[in-house]
């Protein structure tokens, strides 16, 4: 499944939700049509689940899955991924709460938590 295949009544869908983020305690959150009329993303494939995630369609490839998990009734994922672009051992590290879009195959991330391990040992 990509972003260009659905349709205008999905893509509607998807602007009428938001994402929040939280980077060590501050946290903002962000409109869907924002990310999709301006930041490119694409929807991954993951473990058989397409997830957008809200981020640019460039950086998905040094993104590395580590832990996929669905919830019991199949309407959550939770997803556990490393940042690899600067190699690696490469920081940030991410857990990305998706919500299913209501009437449709596709998880939306609701909440998208950064950390690093500055500051742990």
């Amino acid at each position: 499944m990509k972003l260009s295949e659905l349709s205008e009544e999905v893509r509607e869908k998807i602007k009428s939700h938001s994402w929040d983020k939280i980077v060590g305690t501050p946290e903002s959150s962000s409109p869907w049509k924002f990310a999709l009329d301006f930041e490119n993303p694409e929807i991954m494939d993951i473990e058989g689940y397409h997830v957008l995630l809200p981020m640019r369609k460039d950086r998905l490839s040094t993104q590395t899955i580590l832990r996929c998990i669905p919830s019991a009734d199949g309407n959550t994922l939770i997803l556990s991924f490393q940042d690899l672009s600067y190699g690696d051992n490469s920081e940030p590290l991410f857990l990305a709460i998706c919500d299913k879009l209501p009437g449709e195959e596709l998880f939306l991330t609701t909440t998208l938590y950064e950390s690093s391990f500055d500051g742990i040992f």
